[in-house]
């Protein structure tokens, strides 16, 4: 009877850490007349993906003395209050006043504030503007106040994170067919290691294969886009076994 463990490195495979494939050589081979099944045993993967990107991180501005300006926040992962000393450092670079323009995150309503102060004004209407993030509408914020986003923050933008594995074929996704494989939610800090270890090991039905000639591993969030993983290293420990 196969019981095979498996490891997969993303440094080893071909393609991106989000989405490679390694090859066996030689082939491992499997009876057709039999069925086989496969678990997740532990993954490493690191908490690498930026929320702050270059479709969302645009901010423009206009002075007291009507100058209009626009700052670009470097991509990386941030929370509001962030995004509010890394806006105040670039607004201080391009030489004007950093305590005009004040960012909040609102606990009790899950959205952001922004305090305006000397006459500066926010446009949001740009492309690649960084308002989404911040709950606001693609408006333009003007007056001496504090104002509340329309809507709640989006600063997680990844809820979830499905490992997909190219040999399954018994999974479904919102009762589509798919070859999920697991599923996990960040619960570290950005810039951390995510160790997922599954309390039960869950066995998924694999096609059947007379046999395994590479596997396919890769990276989803739950609106089935790939994880940027910025390079950084995920392997997978997997056991395949035959179905008694």
């Amino acid at each position: 009877m196969i019981s095979i463990p498996l490891f997969f490195d993303s440094r080893k495979g071909q393609g991106k850490s989000e989405n490679f494939t390694t090859t066996f050589n030689p082939p491992l081979e499997l009876d057709i007349k039999k069925n086989y099944e496969i678990s997740l045993i532990n993954s490493q993967i690191w908490y690498s993906w930026h929320n702050i990107t270059s479709s969302n991180n645009t901010l423009l501005y206009t002075t007291n003395t009507r100058r209009s300006k626009r700052i670009i926040v470097p991509p990386g992962s941030y929370n509001i209050e962030d995004l509010n000393e890394e806006i105040k450092h670039l607004i201080e670079q391009n030489g004007d006043d950093k305590e005009s323009i004040t960012i909040s995150p609102n606990y009790n309503t899950l959205k952001s504030r922004i305090e305006l102060k000397n006459d500066y004004v926010l446009d949001f209407r740009v492309p690649n503007s960084i308002n989404s993030v911040l709950g606001f509408n693609a408006v333009y914020v003007t007056g001496n106040q504090i104002h509340e986003s329309q809507n709640v923050v989006n600063i997680t933008n990844i809820n979830s994170i499905q490992i997909h594995c190219s040999l399954i074929d018994g999974s479904y996704i919102n009762g589509i067919s798919s070859d999920l494989l697991y599923t996990v939610s960040p619960n570290v800090p950005p810039g951390y290691l995510i160790q997922v270890e599954p309390k039960q090991n869950i066995y998924v039905p694999i096609k059947n294969l007379s046999q395994i000639s590479s596997i396919r591993f890769s990276l989803k969030d739950q609106d089935n886009n790939f994880v940027n993983m910025n390079n950084e290293r995920v392997t997978y420990y997997v056991h395949l076994r035959e179905i008694i």
